[in-house]
């Protein structure tokens, strides 16, 4: 039982959201990716915030959202810059 609570949550944002949680770091982001270099690296994002210049992806470091590496992007469509909370 102890396992399938370990286990169960991240199961459920893959099927939800088609990608595992990113896990501890956004070693996959780099500073002028394009948005489909992104997506190779890390899969499709858990969210997606605001639209046109002001789109902003999310990806979640664990299975409940608590924490998080959101990615924006400039006008040409490439990493701008990241934060996390």
């Amino acid at each position: 039982m102890p396992a399938c609570c370990a286990v169960a949550p991240a199961c459920l944002v893959r099927v939800v959201y088609g990608n595992f949680p990113i896990g501890d770091g956004p070693d996959g982001i780099r500073y002028g990716m394009t948005a489909d270099e992104l997506r190779a690296a890390l899969g499709p994002p858990h969210e997606v915030l605001g639209s046109g210049s002001d789109e902003r992806w999310v990806y979640w470091r664990d299975s409940f959202g608590d924490d998080y590496v959101g990615v924006y992007f400039d006008s040409e469509g490439r990493v701008r810059t990241t934060w996390v909370p």
